[in-house]
């Protein structure tokens, strides 16, 4: 059922949305403020590829969430049908005012 509902969603938003929801809760707990951007892989299978690259943090401690956040959000779906690659690179960028 959930496959089915996922199916029109746009995968990188499901990606998304997934690490967002751990990373929120981190966030909010310690009141942390400011943005993040990290480069990442995931395998077909959902997995992620490798160690996620976090290229700019406004803090240590923003940067170690994020890490934090994309390794408990894997793995992800697989891919649906229409992703015919074996692996997708992704770009997510986060600012907490």
């Amino acid at each position: 059922m959930l496959r089915a509902q996922l199916e029109n969603i746009p995968y990188e938003k499901t990606v998304r949305e997934k690490i967002l929801t751990f990373l929120k809760e981190d966030v909010q707990a310690k009141g942390l403020k400011g943005g993040a951007i990290a480069r990442f892989s995931i395998l077909s299978s959902g997995y992620l590829k490798d160690e996620p690259l976090i290229t700019q943090a406004s803090s240590e401690e923003l940067r170690d969430y994020l890490v934090k956040a994309i390794k408990s959000a894997s793995p992800f779906e697989k891919f649906p049908e229409r992703l015919k690659k074996s692996e997708e690179s992704f770009h997510l960028e986060v600012l907490y005012e």
